[in-house]
């Protein structure tokens, strides 16, 4: 039987984050506008995708504040949390903004807070981008890649950890306008964990 080194362990493992809820069964995992047969009877992407392709269920849209639950892996300490991000905007939605903020459960350990203060996402949009300027709409779209969520996230030992997951809050500047252009491209976590043995 041949052995193994298992020092390479002692490095950071990439895992890809889930959206709670969102169940990747197709050939990509950046397309939430076509997640008609891959969601869960409550996934939080829900309100930011509206309604899936093929699906007759009229879904709710996008509020000014959108706070999706992200699950930790099983094991290991994370070591790096980068967030990936595109929307197509509607065609009378030029001006509008988003700032991505780390949000907090409630006392269950399950419910996700979705009521956030400006003040509250500007000082966690700081953390998270340095500095409080929110992304913009470039040629009818809001994308930003590898924006670091690690320095907003709770820490072991913080009464806000939990170890099942975090929320991510989608702040826009106003409730964006769901109709016409109107898609929410993708989301995508990377995370990498260390002291897997």
């Amino acid at each position: 039987m041949p052995s193994f080194d298992k020092s390479s362990r002692d490095y950071a493992v990439p895992v890809r984050g889930s959206i709670f809820g969102l169940n990747y069964t197709d050939d990509t995992e950046r397309d939430l506008s076509e997640t008609g047969s891959k969601l869960n009877s409550n996934p939080d992407s829900r309100p930011l995708t509206g309604a899936p392709k093929n699906s007759p269920i009229i879904l709710p849209f996008p509020s000014k504040n959108n706070a999706l639950r992200i699950l930790y892996p099983h094991y290991g300490d994370i070591a790096e949390c980068f967030a990936d991000l595109m929307m197509t905007v509607a065609a009378a939605d030029s001006d509008l903004t988003l700032k991505l903020a780390i949000g907090y459960f409630t006392d269950n350990y399950f419910t996700a807070q979705t009521a956030y203060s400006d003040t509250y996402i500007n000082e966690s949009w700081l953390k998270i981008r340095g500095t409080t300027n929110p992304l913009t709409v470039s040629e009818g779209v809001i994308a930003a890649d590898l924006l670091n969520l690690l320095p907003a996230m709770p820490k072991y030992g913080s009464s806000d950890f939990k170890n099942d997951g975090f929320v991510l809050v989608v702040a826009f500047n106003r409730v964006p306008i769901s109709t016409g252009t109107y898609k929410f491209d993708y989301l995508n976590i990377h995370q990498s964990v260390t002291g897997i043995k």
